[in-house]
């Protein structure tokens, strides 16, 4: 009976790790307004992006981030791809900070970038992981509802969950009721970049 006991504790040990293991995994990518509204902010967002990355052991907890920006129609730009090299993408949110931010919000491109990098990722991985799309966006976009189209029909091939981090106006009725509307039940939120940081560090991906 005891070693039945000892039996049951260890199966129930290994059972949770391994869903607390499954919660974590996951290919996330950040998707970023770099548009002319942003102008100014581009350090604040980049950093929070840092802070974000840095608080996973990417390798160990199978954590593979990637980012994407947007802004000119026809001018997104995958910035880095799918990776778990913390180094490597800590260089890269450093060097978007020199980047000016500018232009108008297309947000339809940088989905349709961000699907091709699920879509890659599918194809290199094979264990039971989240697909997370996280959007930090001011919501003031010039093509709303070609992006809602495009981002449904990603959300609906790849099972993606989408996060949504408004960080416009919040008088601004129209931006805030798209920004809900795009995230998955529950996963919209409201902050400043001033408080992007802490509230990355603290969002946890295990909802």
């Amino acid at each position: 009976m005891k070693n039945l006991i000892v039996c049951l504790v260890l199966s129930a040990v290994v059972y949770f790790q391994a869903k607390a293991q499954d919660c974590i995994s996951a290919d996330i990518v950040m998707l970023v307004d770099w548009s002319g509204s942003l102008e100014g902010y581009e350090g604040a967002q980049m950093d929070a992006c840092k802070e974000f990355v840095s608080k996973f052991d990417l390798k160990k907890e199978r954590v593979r981030f990637a980012l994407v920006s947007f802004y000119n129609f026809g001018e997104e730009t995958i910035n880095h791809k799918l990776s778990s090299d913390k180094k490597s993408l800590l260089s890269k949110f450093e060097s978007m900070k020199s980047l000016s931010a500018g232009g108008s919000s297309y947000m339809e491109g940088g989905i349709s970038l961000s699907r091709v990098i699920f879509q890659r990722g599918n194809e290199t991985r094979t264990d039971n992981y989240q697909k997370i799309i996280i959007i930090i966006s001011d919501g003031d976009l010039n093509d709303s509802v070609e992006t809602y189209v495009e981002l449904l029909s990603m959300t609906n091939q790849y099972a993606v969950r989408v996060i949504s981090l408004y960080m416009g106006n919040y008088n601004n009725d129209s931006s805030v009721e798209f920004m809900k509307s795009i995230a998955t039940p529950g996963n919209y939120f409201q902050t400043s970049y001033k408080e992007l940081a802490e509230f990355l560090k603290d969002l946890d991906l295990c909802l």
